[in-house]
């Protein structure tokens, strides 16, 4: 819920929380694959998926998808938006952004509204953007607070 209050002097005042990551923009829960976990098979999801196994299969994900870093997939993706932090072969499809962490690495195509990627990742396929804006290249700041 947004909340917008103007205050005495004519300011504009909310409480909703700046999104900056795309993992908050979740608008349902997402269906989450546990660690450990291994699903053979192609998926196709109807919302947000975070992804801490391994799948092996084709996917839909008509939501955000986040493959974390212990995770992996090895198949052809398709989402609207991703946070890659883990292993993906496949080629890979996203309607929006595309958000690829250091220690992430992909093999396959790559074809994406937007696409930041942070410097470490390994990309070994070629990388489009359908959109306007370039590839966006940043270094990771969550490394240092993520490490155990």
């Amino acid at each position: 819920m947004l909340i917008i209050v103007t205050t005495l002097k004519g300011e504009l005042v909310s409480d909703e929380v700046p999104r900056r990551r795309l993992l908050d923009r979740f608008n349902t829960p997402p269906t989450v694959l546990g660690r450990n976990s291994r699903f053979v098979g192609d998926i196709v999801n109807p919302g947000p998926l975070v992804l801490c196994g391994a799948i092996e299969g084709d996917g839909q994900v008509d939501g955000m998808l986040s493959i974390t870093r212990e995770a992996s997939w090895t198949g052809n993706v398709q989402a609207r938006d991703a946070i890659i932090a883990g292993q993906l072969t496949g080629n890979l499809t996203i309607r929006g952004k595309l958000e690829i962490g250091a220690r992430a690495v992909i093999r396959g195509r790559i074809l994406a509204g937007s696409i930041a990627i942070a410097r470490g990742a390994l990309v070994e396929g070629e990388m489009l953007v359908t959109g306007t804006a370039p590839i966006v290249e940043f270094e990771e700041q969550r490394e240092a607070a993520d490490a155990p």
